[in-house]
């Protein structure tokens, strides 16, 4: 009695087979692609929602003011460290891996710095380096600006709740990028501050200062020249240290605790953008940056 062998596959039979798997790969991979991207979206609002739920919890303990971007905190001993706004909301949030989007590919070179330091972490200098480099880009020139004092050391001048207008339409945070190789890659992580489009308005034929500083006053702007540069450039402040981390869009978070997702339009409305602030605010009412 002959003993029955399953029969083999021909050779066309394996080229259709491979054919069909390919066609049904080139389909599943661009909605699975767009599965991940829609989730790490997702996780990086939430996480950009409790750290606002931090803000707000702050406010409440600081009188309504807003947290300094950075200071200079004085140790026993005569000695100095510095300390960001992250440092401050830490005890409120508990680690600093919420302060994280997982869509930021350039924390992947980032191999050599901690990322889940805890409110009960060293504060040391380290820890500042650290944080400083969230996924969430601070506000700070209209919030919390830095400028030197008559003593010349820098200061944090933190606003009030009661001197913002309409907390709805202010941005808090936005999405943001470390630096840009020469490519223009992201890398290095997130930044913890962002810089506006936009500075002065025309009133009465005269451009006005909407950082409501003195003339010759001495703000921090940050390691890099002041303002936005067109995108030509392959620079950190394309968008003010803002990056489109979710198919060129970027979240945002506002002062009201309100997370949305937002195009470069968006960003720049009101706003005719020239590079450096060279363009004026032409709507405050639809600027989403600043106080008024």
């Amino acid at each position: 009695m002959k003993s029955s062998r399953p029969e083999a596959f021909t050779l066309i039979e394996l080229l259709v087979s491979l054919t069909v798997v390919a066609i049904l790969a080139a389909i599943l991979f661009p909605i699975f692609r767009s599965a991940m991207d829609a989730a790490k979206k997702s996780q990086c609002i939430q996480n950009m929602r409790q750290v606002g739920e931090a803000f707000q919890t702050y406010l409440v303990d600081y009188d309504e003011r807003v947290p300094p971007v950075s200071y200079t905190e004085s140790l026993p001993g005569d000695s100095t460290e510095n300390r960001s706004w992250v440092q401050n909301l830490l005890p409120y949030v508990g680690t600093l891996s919420l302060f994280y989007c997982p869509a930021d590919l350039g924390r992947d070179d980032m191999s050599d710095r901690p990322r889940s330091l805890d409110a009960h972490s060293d504060p040391g200098q380290e820890f500042f380096e650290s944080s400083i480099r969230t996924d969430f880009g601070y506000n700070y020139l209209y919030l919390a600006p830095l400028s030197r004092n008559a003593k010349d050391i820098w200061v944090s001048n933190t606003q009030k709740l009661s001197r913002i207008s309409d907390t709805s339409s202010t941005l808090l945070y936005v999405d943001s990028v470390w630096d840009r190789d020469l490519s223009g890659r992201p890398h290095g992580g997130g930044s913890y501050i962002v810089v506006p489009p936009c500075r002065y308005i025309l009133l009465n034929g005269k451009p006005k200062d909407t950082f409501e500083f003195a003339q010759d006053t001495k703000l921090y702007f940050g390691p890099k020249p002041e303002g936005w540069h067109d995108e030509s450039l392959k620079d950190w402040l394309v968008y003010g240290g803002a990056w489109p981390w979710h198919n060129s869009k970027f979240n945002v978070l506002f002062l009201d605790g309100r997370a949305k997702t937002l195009t470069l339009g968006a960003l720049t409305d009101g706003c005719n953008f020239k590079p450096y602030w060279r363009g004026n605010i032409t709507s405050r009412e639809n600027y989403l940056w600043d106080l008024d």
